[in-house]
């Protein structure tokens, strides 16, 4: 399976309108620092660091690929700060955050009630928090659609974890609220997400990504049959912009409690 940083163009066009999304919600203004869990190749993070300018930004993730990458991208950003460590022990510094950030990089925590409890305490007192998580599979297309037609060929285990790890909304609620969040709310938001310019672009976008996963199990001939049949069903959701899937997502937004 490619890594994320060669995918990169590819999955910062698929996620712009999320990066769009979390960034309108979290009303980021100059002189703010802000923090960015699970920012991978930095999309969300230089945007970040555009907004809260001459405030500062700083990005957290595990793949350290990934962060390799961001750095490139944000050479010419003097207020952005990239870490490879764990968000949920991370120390951060005395001064507190402001607002922390998450477009699909915050729901693989281990102990999540525990890791939202450290957030909180890195921000400042009624300081917010905005993260963009995936609603039901079913509802997002550019998972679901690929994987009915894995469906038929292979059996597939219940979608648990991963993206969906957040999908609940009452789940979500009493993690923050644990967590000593308030103020929580969500906003359920659909947006068309782009996969390909082409079909064909589409088909290899999946073959490389999630399709890697099932090739060795179906072998070379029924990995082909797939493809095939994945074009078929992409057929019809092409258009003058590309092949576009529906994506059904959740921006969560909270608050600090003040001791």
């Amino acid at each position: 399976m490619k890594s994320a940083v060669a995918l990169q163009a590819s999955y910062t066009k698929m996620m712009a309108p999320l990066a769009d999304t979390l960034l309108e919600v979290a009303q980021i203004t100059p002189g703010e620092w802000v923090l960015d869990v699970g920012c991978g190749t930095g999309d969300t993070t230089l945007m970040a660091a555009r907004a809260a300018r001459p405030g500062s930004v700083v990005g957290i993730d595990l793949d350290g690929e990934a962060l390799a990458r961001a750095r490139e991208r944000g050479a010419r950003q003097d207020n952005l700060t990239l870490i490879c460590g764990d968000a949920a022990t991370q120390g951060y510094g005395p001064q507190g955050f402001d607002v922390v950030i998450s477009r699909l990089g915050s729901m693989h925590f281990a102990e999540p009630v525990a890791a939202y409890a450290h957030l909180r305490e890195a921000t400042l007192p009624g300081g917010r928090l905005a993260i963009v998580v995936a609603a039901a599979p079913e509802r997002n297309d550019w998972f679901w659609l690929p994987r009915e037609v894995v469906g038929r060929r292979l059996p597939l285990p219940p979608v648990q974890g991963g993206p969906f790890a957040m999908s609940d909304e009452a789940l979500v609620r009493r993690i923050l609220g644990d967590a000593g969040w308030i103020d929580v709310a969500f906003e359920t938001f659909e947006r068309p997400l782009w996969v390909g310019d082409t079909v064909a672009q589409a088909v290899d976008f999946f073959a490389r990504t999630d399709g890697a996963r099932v090739r060795p199990a179906l072998g070379e001939e029924g990995f082909a049959a797939l493809l095939e049949e994945l074009a078929e069903v992409f057929a019809p959701h092409e258009g003058p912009a590309g092949v576009a899937l529906r994506g059904a997502f959740r921006v969560a937004t909270a608050r600090a409690q003040v001791p």
